[in-house]
């Protein structure tokens, strides 16, 4: 069976982070990885309010959230280049055998 309204939904969710004491929840933010952390800020205005309390997690989710959005505006460089003992043949596909002789550089 589906839940029918968001009111139901809400009824069904338990936001266990958020009905624990401040400094608890803090403590659980803090073991996660900087990608995860994120992620956790997302969820509820709550998780986001326990992250901006403590200036360890702030500092975590704004470096983490600069380096996701410089990746996003200037992904990593990929070069293509052929093999030397390749260079009379045109490249036909990247499958099989013709793979070899790539090489990407990141």
């Amino acid at each position: 069976m589906g839940v029918s309204s968001a009111a139901e939904l809400e009824e069904n969710t338990y936001d266990i982070v958020g009905k624990l004491p401040t400094e608890i929840g803090i403590m659980i933010l803090r073991n996660l990885d900087s990608r995860t952390l994120l992620s956790a800020s997302r969820v509820s205005r709550r998780w986001l309010a326990l992250c901006r309390s403590d200036s360890v997690l702030k500092a975590r989710l704004k470096a983490e959230f600069r380096r996701q959005r410089i990746q996003r505006i200037s992904p990593p460089r990929v070069e293509v280049r052929r093999d030397t003992q390749n260079v009379y043949q045109p490249f036909t596909s990247l499958n099989g055998l013709q793979q070899n002789h790539l090489t990407f550089i990141t």
